[in-house]
């Protein structure tokens, strides 16, 4: 009743000669009366208006107002819940003003094959072709679960990698939206894994009759989300990881003491800040994730893990001139001590690495890893409207982005440097490259990188550069 009579209002005013556009001078002040919310057929409107950064009832200057609806427009596009959305401030008369909000959902409901490759990146499983080293199988992806921006993930692997895995995701459990809840549980079987590094190149262990490498991993995490921008992410996870006999004496260390079992629990905590304007591919704002993480509690029996760690990343976005920008980033890992497990390490090669390495990985205790980009929108954003097909696919946005980039980084190794010329040296590179954007959080990279070894090469990425 209380929308209907919202937009009863809105309908009528519309139509009664009250002033539309912004007033002339833009420090006089209005009260903001109500929302009216369009489009969203699925998501319940407290979703949508927990993204707002005011509230109904306040007073704000018109600049203020204006300025905040672009705000309120971006948060509620990175709840990733919609493919468009329109914040509009509706001046009603010379004291109250509507905010109208017009949202066009995504499509919810992805039950999607499975097929992709089983090394730390494309480049990898490219330089080799080995399609023994792919996965397959399915995911049933449900976004958006009861409206509610809850997410409901299922998957069924197998191939090089069998992998069985659930994740529940609810971002809101109490009536003040700022506390949440994620279950995940996860199931996996490896054939061949890698045990070692030599020459910065994976050395892999292969049993012959059954999977190397058994892992059950299962969490719980608890983000709190105090205001828009500001994220505390306590999480409990329990690993139980299971080798081969031959492999414990093969490599001694992979779990350390030449142990097939390692059993632990893992508290960590994070704290992020995140005020991107566009978290999929951001050209403004900035973010912010630190964290600290214990591994092995001293509450299992069989507990084997005594490791603390910490980790951080921070990411700065500027809109220079016109279609130019530019994106810088620092990111890093630490461990408090040396001995720690092979199983454990982690460098760079995996989810952080230098481009032009990508073929490399470099293990080792602790990282740094500095990247910078400018770019030039050769293709703006743009909305291409097919005219044809489902409502959630007719309207199509795209960009296309060229781009100059420098990247450096360093591990620290004190174990296994003697085998591997990369670690204890710093990286250094430099390229082109050339994004393509488009909606559903779609982006395809083509990149040329020229590292400090002189190696020229081509690499495909499909994840945002920084």
């Amino acid at each position: 009743m209380q929308q209907l009579a919202c937009t009863l209002f809105l309908f009528l005013s519309v139509f009664t000669a009250s002033a539309q556009k912004a007033p002339a001078d833009s420090t006089l002040k209005r009260v903001v009366k109500g929302f009216i919310i369009e489009g969203n057929k699925q998501t319940h409107n407290r979703i949508i208006l927990r993204e707002v950064p005011f509230s109904v009832n306040d007073t704000l200057r018109v600049f203020e107002l204006e300025y905040k609806c672009v705000l309120a427009r971006k948060n509620i596009f990175n709840t990733h819940l919609f493919n468009f959305v329109k914040v509009t401030p509706v001046y009603t008369d010379n004291e109250n003003v509507f905010v109208k909000i017009d949202v066009t959902e995504r499509w919810y409901w992805w039950p999607a094959p499975v097929f992709e490759n089983a090394d730390p990146n494309f480049n990898i499983w490219w330089k080799r072709r080995d399609f023994s080293r792919t996965n397959y199988g399915l995911v049933v992806y449900k976004q958006n679960f009861r409206g509610r921006n809850e997410d409901l993930y299922l998957k069924a692997q197998f191939g090089y990698t069998k992998e069985f895995k659930f994740t529940y995701k609810i971002p809101y459990i109490n009536k003040k939206q700022n506390l949440g809840i994620t279950l995940s549980g996860l199931y996996k079987e490896q054939d061949e894994i890698t045990y070692a590094t030599f020459d910065n190149e994976r050395v892999f262990f292969r049993h012959p009759d059954k999977p190397s490498r058994e892992e059950q991993i299962y969490a719980v995490e608890m983000p709190y989300r105090r205001g828009i921008y500001y994220t505390h992410s306590p999480k409990i996870t329990f690993v139980k990881s299971t080798v081969r006999d031959s492999l414990s004496k093969l490599a001694p260390d992979y779990f350390g003491n030449a142990r097939k079992k390692l059993n632990y629990l893992k508290l960590s905590y994070f704290f992020t800040r995140d005020k991107r304007d566009i978290r999929a591919y951001p050209l403004e704002g900035s973010y912010l994730r630190v964290g600290i993480e214990k591994r092995g509690l001293g509450i299992l029996k069989e507990n084997n893990v005594d490791l603390l760690g910490a980790v951080g990343r921070y990411k700065k976005y500027w809109k220079l001139h016109n279609r130019w920008y530019f994106a810088a980033s620092v990111a890093g890992r630490t461990n408090l001590t040396n001995q720690i497990p092979y199983y454990l390490q982690e460098g760079l090669g995996y989810g952080d690495f230098v481009r032009g390495f990508e073929y490399y990985i470099v293990d080792g205790q602790h990282y740094a890893l500095s990247r910078s980009n400018l770019k030039f929108a050769v293709v703006p954003n743009r909305v291409l409207d097919l005219g044809f097909g489902p409502e959630k696919f007719t309207k199509i946005y795209y960009a296309l982005y060229l781009n100059g980039f420098f990247d450096a980084g360093h591990v620290w190794d004190s174990r296994y440097a003697e085998n591997n010329p990369l670690a204890n040296e710093v990286m250094m590179s430099g390229g082109l490259g050339l994004d393509f954007v488009t909606y559903y959080d779609s982006v395809f990279r083509m990149e040329v990188a020229y590292n400090r070894y002189r190696e020229i090469g081509f690499f495909l990425h499909f994840v945002q550069p920084i």
